[in-house]
């Protein structure tokens, strides 16, 4: 019941023209129902209107006008609802009744009862309503229940409006095609997801540039820079500045003008298309093989701190920036110390023993401090070039399970096998 009350009486729909610009109560079928529009009024500013058409045993179809936003989104085909304080009125020569600022609207049955439900005196008792009110229900669900084609645009309209009412797509997870070799990744001619085992053979960076402009070979392949004498610049060569969401790098390359346009201008994985700018590892293709076959694998950002044992490129460079700086430190304060103790010696002479030694040991307690505050914090950029030389043994290292995203219209070397995740395979021990 309303809280406001009534203001006149349950009618038919079949007596609505003798009550012509009076309140009434009715208490009917919700046939269908249209979609909300938008009228603009001098007085009342931006309105909103729901039609509906409307029926009971009486009168098979009738139209209301609802004008509250609220009320109108309550309301689904298949509904017996109980409309309280609504003004009969005429459009033209049609007869019609429509709500007002106090009128009020109770769903009594829903679709899927009027359908399931057999037993009428069973769903009315369920109904928390005057006796008045409770003849009208029954006499609206009957005549419901026997007119079948009506039910039956019932279930078409409720489903067509859920439907709908449905603004997004279900996503669908594709299924991981396991390959039993790298032969048969490389055949694949659909796009998917596919998993197989593999070795690591090499890693191959495709986007170091020369200050000229020409490609670097020799910088291009990591395995063979690992183990060469005064080569300390392969953290450079992998890490840049990009954005950590869309993996895109946002450097600027030493190439032609056309290289150059190519950063992104906005982040594809953010709301408000603005990168995230922080360190990220270079996007680099990595060598995996076996018996039958040996395919490229893209690797971005994300994909590469799994790699690396979930150690970031910050960190890293943050270590080898601190190694770099502290080594440089070091020389300079020693020749700094050594030109300072001989002129010392040349203008004092003996006096220069005691600053000297006094000297040394103000630089060893200074050297000392920094060496436990060093130990205190772990080095990643160490641990990284172990977990990097560890990863390309080539020929002695374990078999991994690769997961590739494969699309198959990009090139092997532009990324056509994307890697999503590896794992350590687990294998059961022998129980013989």
């Amino acid at each position: 019941m309303s809280l406001i009350g009534w203001y006149g009486p349950l009618i038919h729909l079949s007596q609505a023209s003798s009550h012509m610009g009076h309140y009434v109560q009715l208490l009917v079928f919700v046939h269908r129902t249209r979609p909300i529009q938008k009228f603009k009024s001098v007085i009342k500013g931006a309105l909103l209107k729901t039609d509906i058409q409307v029926g009971d045993d009486t009168l098979f179809y009738f139209s209301v006008s609802i004008w509250q936003k609220e009320m109108g989104s309550m309301v689904v085909a298949g509904d017996v609802v109980l409309l309280q304080n609504v003004k009969i009125v005429t459009f033209g020569d049609v007869v019609e009744a429509g709500t007002v600022q106090y009128s009020s609207l109770k769903v009594l049955v829903h679709p899927y009862e009027l359908l399931m439900s057999k037993d009428v005196d069973g769903l009315l008792a369920c109904s928390r309503t005057g006796e008045t009110t409770k003849k009208k229900l029954k006499r609206v669900v009957e005549w419901v229940q026997r007119s079948g084609a009506t039910l039956h645009s019932v279930q078409l309209q409720t489903s067509e409006k859920r439907q709908i009412l449905k603004n997004w797509k279900v996503h669908e997870e594709r299924k991981t095609q396991d390959c039993i070799s790298i032969l048969e990744v490389s055949c694949l001619t659909s796009s998917g997801k596919a998993a197989f085992y593999g070795s690591v053979g090499e890693m191959f960076l495709h986007s170091i540039w020369e200050t000229k402009g020409e490609l670097d070979k020799e910088r291009m392949f990591i395995t063979r820079r690992l183990y060469m004498i005064g080569d300390t610049k392969i953290a450079e060569d992998l890490i840049c500045t990009g954005c950590k969401l869309c993996d895109c790098s946002l450097e600027l390359k030493h190439g032609s003008l056309l290289e150059e346009m190519a950063i992104p201008l906005y982040c594809s994985k953010n709301s408000n298309r603005l990168h995230t700018v922080c360190l990220i590892y270079r996007p680099f293709l990595l060598y995996v093989w076996d018996q039958s076959e040996c395919i490229p694998l893209l690797v971005t950002n994300k994909v590469a701190e799994l790699l690396f044992g979930n150690i970031t490129a910050e960190k890293v460079y943050l270590c080898y920036k601190g190694e770099n700086e502290d080594q440089g430190q070091t020389a300079k304060d020693v020749q700094s110390d050594q030109r300072a103790n001989a002129h010392t010696t040349a203008t004092r002479g003996e006096e220069v023993v005691g600053s000297r030694s006094s000297n040394e040991e103000m630089n060893l307690d200074t050297a000392s401090s920094k060496q436990v505050e060093m130990k205190k914090r772990p080095n990643f950029y160490k641990i990284w070039l172990i977990l990097l030389k560890m990863m390309l043994k080539q020929e002695k290292n374990s078999p991994l399970r690769f997961e590739v995203n494969v699309n198959t219209d990009l090139n092997p070397e532009n990324g056509r096998f994307e890697l999503i995740s590896l794992t350590m395979p687990y294998f059961l021990p022998n129980q013989d």
